[in-house]
């Protein structure tokens, strides 16, 4: 089956929907923000692309600087399109624990510089284990709980400890350590340095044990889009690691750092009566209702009458009321009471996972012109 790919330097009209747009002026201020506060630092920044996906994205923000010269990952799959993509450093953010999968990752290892997180000692032995039976070094990070309360040891000595075991094992290389903070949901900034200090703390004490254990840590990293401009400025952290600052969506625009760049544009496909239109995007190729789960459980700074839905960038009076699988429906007044069908709206997102795992590509789009495409490749990598 031929996927249709619009070709750049088409009018965004041309362009048929659902389709998954990238705001290129946006999307590069984002981009060269980050870029530029990290540049003159002693930490550097990995960008996580568990966000994005996509290795032209990836190389991009290689090229800006700033960085340490690699990515980050959450899956294994991720890692794998990384590679195939040219990018030759990468750190999964994650445990690697069944065998189909080490024995991907150490054939992995014989292309690039791979390193893993790891918080078990039987872990550690499987990984060498299955490093020495393919002949490849693959690096590894002590992951340190520092109050995420997922994955990882306690800080201290549980920490030391593992250190140790990963410094003793054949086919491994101790990298250092790791450290999720979390989304850290303050709008105050003085707030969100505070409890970020508290628990960033807790990961530079850990290195201190560890280096006067004897081993040197290449990798002190942890933070994310909310502490872009926190966790790396803390004396004895190597890296920072945000991901979503690239594209951004709704979630993070009360923040006031990075502008919404990710966006979807949509097809009227009816107008059955006054004041209701119903356009051809629904929950699998944008984003999930939260109305069971509101977001501002997790992000509390959000505005009141924040409902999870997309939101309309234009024209102004066009609201969602419902996301069925394939189908929004927009209530419409003012303004947006004059779109007809076949006309085409563009949609901001409120959270950029779902789309950018469902899409195939995206189309960057400057000025209302279609400049580039890019391939998701690491889209749907569940393992």
């Amino acid at each position: 089956m031929v996927e249709y790919f619009p070709l750049p330097g088409s009018s965004l009209q041309d362009v048929d929907t659902p389709a998954l747009l990238i705001d290129l002026p946006k999307f590069e201020q984002n981009m060269n923000k980050v870029a530029d506060f990290y540049r003159d630092r002693e930490a550097k920044v990995r960008p996580h692309i568990k966000g994005h996906k996509c290795p032209e994205i990836a190389h991009l923000q290689l090229d800006a600087g700033g960085t340490v010269g690699g990515v980050c990952a959450a899956k294994l799959g991720e890692a794998e399109a990384m590679v195939h993509g040219g990018i030759r450093q990468v750190l999964i953010f994650n445990q690697i624990t069944t065998a189909p999968k080490m024995r991907r990752l150490t054939a992995l290892a014989r292309h690039a510089d791979i390193s893993v997180a790891v918080d078990d000692p039987g872990n550690v032995d499987e990984l060498s284990e299955a490093a020495q039976a393919t002949g490849v070094t693959v690096g590894a990070c002590v992951e340190v709980d520092i109050g995420l309360d997922r994955c990882g040891v306690d800080p201290g000595q549980l920490a030391v400890d593992l250190a140790k075991r990963v410094a003793g094992a054949r086919g491994l290389r101790f990298d250092g350590l790791l450290g999720y903070e979390g989304s850290m949901p303050y709008l105050d900034f003085e707030e969100r340095t505070l409890k970020t200090r508290e628990r960033i703390q807790r990961l530079l004490d850990s290195r201190e044990m560890v280096e006067a254990a004897g081993m040197h840590c290449n990798i002190v990293g942890g933070g994310g889009t909310n502490t872009w401009n926190i966790t790396g400025t803390f004396p004895g952290m190597t890296e920072v690691q945000p991901g979503r600052y690239i594209i951004a969506d709704l979630l993070y625009e009360p923040l006031g750092d990075f502008e919404v760049s990710l966006k979807v544009l949509a097809t009227v496909v009816s107008r059955p009566r006054k004041g209701l239109a119903v356009v051809d995007v629904g929950h699998k190729a944008i984003h999930l209702n939260f109305s069971a789960h509101s977001p501002r459980e997790k992000f509390p700074y959000l505005p009141s009458d924040f409902d999870g839905f997309p939101k309309v960038e234009s024209p102004k009076g066009a609201r969602f009321t419902s996301l069925d699988s394939e189908h929004g429906r927009l209530h419409v007044e003012g303004d947006a009471e004059q779109l007809r069908r076949g006309d085409k709206i563009v949609l901001l997102t409120a959270y950029e996972g779902t789309p950018v795992n469902q899409h195939d590509y995206y189309v960057g789009v400057r000025d209302g012109t279609v400049e580039t495409v890019w391939e998701i490749t690491a889209g749907r990598k569940y393992r």
